[in-house]
């Protein structure tokens, strides 16, 4: 069963829009993605970031960045 909650940290290319993030729970460290994200949440690459669940379908969202 998907979880309602993970964290990640920003894929080191991320250049704007969309972000790639590497799972916390992923040993290949392997970005996945892209995922859309809160329009008040500014990142960077390397970031550290809290996703949540959203929508019917059940999609992650970068809800905010974690410092």
């Amino acid at each position: 069963m998907p979880r309602p909650h993970v964290l990640g940290e920003v894929a080191p290319d991320y250049t704007g829009g969309r972000p790639m993030i590497i799972m916390d729970d992923d040993p290949s460290r392997t970005p996945i993605g892209p995922f859309p994200k809160a329009a008040s949440v500014s990142l960077s690459p390397g970031d550290r970031v809290y996703l949540a669940r959203a929508g019917a379908k059940g999609k992650y969202i970068v809800e905010d960045k974690i410092e």
